[in-house]
């Protein structure tokens, strides 16, 4: 597999996981969940 796909599935793979812990099914963001896990509380 080329070096730019291994990136790309890894972009596609952060986007994912920060979709699925910072946004609501909306799609608007969970600021209050972002900022907790941002200032480290």
């Amino acid at each position: 597999m080329s070096e730019a796909r291994l990136y790309s599935n890894l972009i596609n793979r952060f986007t994912k996981e920060t979709l699925e812990k910072f946004y609501f099914q909306s799609g608007a963001i969970d600021w209050k969940k972002l900022v907790k896990f941002n200032s480290g509380i």
